[in-house]
Formats: C-alpha cells, structure tokens, sequence
C-alpha cells in the first residue's frame, strides 16, 4: 500500500505542531548534504545489484533523476512543518501546517498535485475547470513556492 507524502504529512501534523528540529535534536537540516547522502546511498545500492562498484556514473544517475524530486519533496516538508532546511526561507516554515492539520481538503489536493510534479500553471488551470476559488488557490501556492524548490545542484 502506498501512502502519498500529503498523507503522511497530514498525520504527523495532527499529532504534533510544527517544529525545527529533527529528532537527534539537530535544529535547521542542509539539503546539499542531506542529497549528497542520498546519492552515496543510491551508489551503494546500484553497487550491490551490479555486484562492483558502481562509481560516480551512480551518483551522476541520482542527481539526473532525483534531484528535482528530492528538492520539490523538502520544500514541501519545510512548508508543512516537518523538517527545517537551512537551503528554504525560514519565514516560510511551518506555514501550511494549519491547513494540513485542519484537513483543509483544497490545501490536501494541491499538495497532493504538487508532490506528484504538477507546476503552478497546471494547478491554475486545474482549478479554473473544476470552479475552484481562485484565491484560495492562490494563497496555498504562494505559501508552498515550488519555485524555490529549483536548487542547483552543482552548489556541492
């Protein structure tokens, strides 16, 4: 059974209110390091299946087709509350942590849009065919900025 990220971010933020540390107690996490990780875990893997070293070809792999994800993914933590990353606004923290606790079903399916990879205009004209209120719309989006989640990935 799959769970979608807004899912699993709803239940953590009813149970507990927004909060900047992660649980070793570590206060404002770095993306870059926390992606470079990621990406050595990813070459370990590949490794493992291959049974050699997969080398630097693994870890290019990664930053090719995870990145963006990766990003899109913690900018969407940072809004709901979950986990601060140093690499976001930290006025922008937490900032949806409200409409995901209160169940707000529009803040629900635009996070559920944008975690799938949907960009603004997309959710735009979304909302437009189905009759949407346009600026609650565009209060959600504002305060999730996908934008801001297009990190360069060579700041390594």
């Amino acid at each position: 059974m799959q769970v979608s990220l807004t899912a699993a971010l709803a239940f953590a933020c009813r149970s507990a209110p927004p909060s900047a540390e992660e649980p070793d107690g570590g206060g404002a996490m770095n993306l870059y390091e926390r992606a470079y990780r990621e990406a050595e875990r990813h070459k370990w893997l590949v490794s493992e299946r291959n049974g050699y070293d997969a080398g630097e070809g693994a870890l290019r792999d990664w930053y090719a087709t995870r990145w963006a994800h990766f990003c899109r993914a913690c900018q969407l933590q940072h809004v709901a509350g979950r986990v601060r990353w140093d690499q976001f606004d930290p006025a922008t923290f937490g900032t949806l942590h409200e409409a995901i606790a209160s169940g707000d079903v529009l803040a629900d399916r635009i996070l559920d849009r944008v975690e799938s990879g949907w960009e603004n205009l997309h959710i735009l004209l979304w909302a437009r065919e189905w009759g949407l209120p346009m600026k609650a719309v565009l209060t959600v989006l504002e305060r999730i900025d996908v934008n801001r989640a297009r990190l360069d990935p060579d700041r390594l």
